[in-house]
């Protein structure tokens, strides 16, 4: 739980755009989404929204779809669906470094 309240934080860090491609496509092959943020009552729903800069009931419909494709993500952005994919990419690379000091400040 510890390290997923860092993560949530550490997301919410993240400059919009790049919260937005994140979050609108979190998926991993072992079936993690967005939805365990609010499984575990790390953030609500209403939370998520806030974080992406979204009104709450607008966030509702686009919660029902998610998760979205590239273009999809892009048309909300006004980017390309490579460039999309690119802060995606970016997003999950501050990530991983920013977690992996996490870890070895709590051992």
């Amino acid at each position: 739980r510890q390290y997923m309240e860092r993560l949530w934080k550490e997301i919410c860090a993240l400059p919009l755009e790049h919260r937005k491609a994140l979050l609108f496509n979190l998926q991993d092959s072992a079936g993690g989404d967005i939805q365990l943020f609010d499984f575990l009552g790390i953030a609500t729903i209403p939370q998520i929204a806030l974080a992406l800069e979204i009104e709450p009931v607008a966030f509702a419909e686009i919660w029902k779809r998610l998760p979205l494709d590239d273009a999809a993500i892009g048309l909300d952005l006004g980017l390309s669906r490579q460039d999309v994919a690119n802060r995606r990419s970016s997003a999950r690379k501050r990530l991983a470094r920013k977690m992996k000091e996490f870890e070895y400040g709590n051992k």
